[in-house]
This record gives C-alpha cells, sequence and structure tokens, in this order.
C-alpha cells in the first residue's frame, strides 16, 4: 500500500507539472501508462553477496509536446525485484519508485516513431519486509523506444527501455554508512492517449 500511495503521489506532482505549460500554450497533452519488468545490473552489495532477479514493473504519467522536436515528460515508474543471496531468493524484495522529469525527443515525426529520453529525479528504496530503513536517494535515467499510432485514432502503443543509476546508502548486506552505486534497467510496452489542446 505504501508503494501504491507514492505512486498516486506522483501522479498528482505530474499533474502539478503540466498545469502551468496547459494554461499557456494550445499543443498536445499526452497520458501514458506502461507494464513489463525491471531488473538490477549490479550487485545490491560491495561484497557482492545480493542482488536481485528480474521482477515487475509498472509507469504511468503526463507528456507535454512542445512542437515537432521536443516533449517534456514526468511520471511515477514503480518496480519490484527478488532479492537473492549468492543466487538464492528468500522471500525479500528490493522496491523502488523512481519520480522522474525529462526530455523526450522523436527521432522522426510519423509512426511508427522512435524516440530518446534524458532525464532525473528522486528514487524511494523500500526493503521488503521492511528490514532496512527506507532510503530517498537522487537518480538519473536515460532510455529511448519506438511508438506506434493506431491507425487515425489518438492513441499509440509503444515499447519503451529505460536505465536508472543512483547512489545509496545501507543497502542490504552493507553498513548503514556505507554507499553503492546501482544500475536498474527496465523494459515495457503501454499505451498512450494524445489531446490536443
Amino acid at each position: 500500500m505504501r508503494n501504491i500511495g507514492r505512486i498516486v503521489t506522483g501522479l498528482v506532482l505530474v499533474g502539478a507539472f503540466a498545469s502551468p505549460a496547459l494554461a499557456q500554450s494550445q499543443h498536445q497533452l499526452s497520458l501514458h501508462l506502461s507494464g513489463g519488468a525491471m531488473s538490477g545490473f549490479t550487485d545490491l552489495s560491495n561484497g557482492g553477496y545480493y542482488d536481485t532477479k528480474a521482477g515487475k514493473a509498472i509507469a504511468g504519467g503526463l507528456s507535454y509536446q512542445l512542437n515537432n522536436t521536443i516533449a517534456l515528460r514526468a511520471d511515477a515508474a514503480y518496480g519490484s525485484s527478488p532479492i537473492r543471496f549468492q543466487g538464492n531468493t528468500f522471500g525479500s524484495e528490493f522496491n523502488r519508485v523512481f519520480m522522474s522529469a525529462m526530455v523526450q525527443v522523436p527521432l522522426r515525426d510519423h509512426s511508427p516513431s522512435p524516440y530518446v529520453m534524458l532525464g532525473g529525479g528522486a528514487a524511494f528504496l523500500h526493503h521488503s519486509p521492511e528490514t532496512l530503513p527506507d532510503r530517498t536517494v537522487v537518480h538519473g535515467m536515460g532510455g529511448g523506444g519506438v511508438a506506434f499510432k493506431l491507425g487515425k485514432t489518438p492513441a499509440s502503443v509503444f515499447v519503451e527501455g529505460r536505465m536508472y543509476v543512483y547512489r545509496a546508502k545501507g543497502l542490504i548486506g552493507n553498513r548503514p554508512d556505507q554507499s553503492h552505486g546501482e544500475l536498474d534497467g527496465s523494459i515495457g510496452v503501454g499505451i498512450s492517449y494524445a489531446i490536443r489542446m
């Protein structure tokens, strides 16, 4: 419930992010929703004893198209991965909520439309069961995808990959004051719906 609450809070903040732009321009607003998988590409501990296997991921947010070459996008992404100790799971999960603001640049203005993204924000880290304190850190992110329009409708489907990089103290297998760099990746399939203002 805590993670769901964070996602809801994130989407509210996304709406606040987009509102000033809507008040000043009559361009295009899009709603995005996707689901897929997330996994860590680095160990959780400096000793290499703890890592994660692939788990589930969902994301949702808004983008505001400024012109044909750039869009502002903000969203909340949730990922949960089973934690492994020396290759074996033991019932613990590593949960992350990434709140991101980013610039999205389309590489072609017709379907299929590839695009790249670059941005960052805040990451909320949680171990389940709650054996360690929650952490809030800054993250950077980059990624890309391909969008396919559904005929003449305002809807599109997209395939998207992302990489998140951050550094946190006190992750499982580390001392409370010991920091460790993390690199997480996600891939998902989603749908977007555009509203011309």
